[in-house]
């Protein structure tokens, strides 16, 4: 099967197949484990020593069991990070994130790192086949981060939200948890690599 490459990338090799690249291995016990050595002893205390992390709300998650679509705007690449961060422990071990297909996975460097690290699964964002694998996983129990807008904003503001998320939800009748992200664009805009300290 022809590998699907991102439009920069058409006349060189991707080194990867998102059609074909699965994410499962990032759901073994082993990797499991990895991953929250990383995350928890490497990735959180990293990430609260650069950025001020305030949540609020998070005492509704309590009565949420099993599966769940996180719904988020998208506006930075801290956003993930910092989900996973402020999530409660049990949640966030049993969660997986949907990433564009496009950019995480057109390497592979870039797609294992960010399965390894985040529990990402290729989305595609701009048309193509559907996948079964959103579904798959929330009838297995894991709860899914989406970012309905699909991209990040260049200023920073919420764009447009496509219907994947609701149509999940109310296909595999899973209960949606809104989150509202705010300062991740002022820390990280469009462009850095590095979080701007003390926001």
């Amino acid at each position: 099967m022809k590998a699907l490459l991102p439009r920069h990338g058409h006349g060189r090799s991707s080194g990867v197949d998102r059609v074909l690249f699965s994410t499962a291995w990032a759901r073994t016990r082993p990797v499991r484990v990895l991953r929250e050595i990383v995350q928890v002893g490497g990735l959180s205390p990293l990430l609260r020593r650069e950025v001020a992390l305030d949540v609020a709300g998070d005492e509704n998650l309590r009565n949420i069991d099993g599966a769940a679509l996180i719904v988020a705007n998208h506006s930075s690449h801290l956003d993930t990070a910092v989900l996973l961060a402020t999530l409660p422990a049990s949640r966030r071990r049993r969660t997986a994130v949907a990433a564009a297909a496009d950019y995480f996975f057109a390497t592979v460097w870039r797609a294992a790192g960010s399965a390894l690290m985040f529990n990402t699964f290729p989305l595609e964002r701009r048309g193509g086949s559907e996948s079964s694998l959103p579904g798959d996983l929330l009838a297995d129990g894991w709860s899914l981060i989406v970012y309905p807008d699909g991209t990040r904003p260049p200023d920073g503001n919420p764009g447009r939200f496509r219907m994947g998320a609701a149509s999940l939800a109310v296909s595999h009748q899973v209960p949606v948890i809104p989150v509202s992200l705010r300062g991740t664009y002022a820390a990280i805009p469009r462009g850095r690599g590095w979080p701007r300290s003390g926001r």
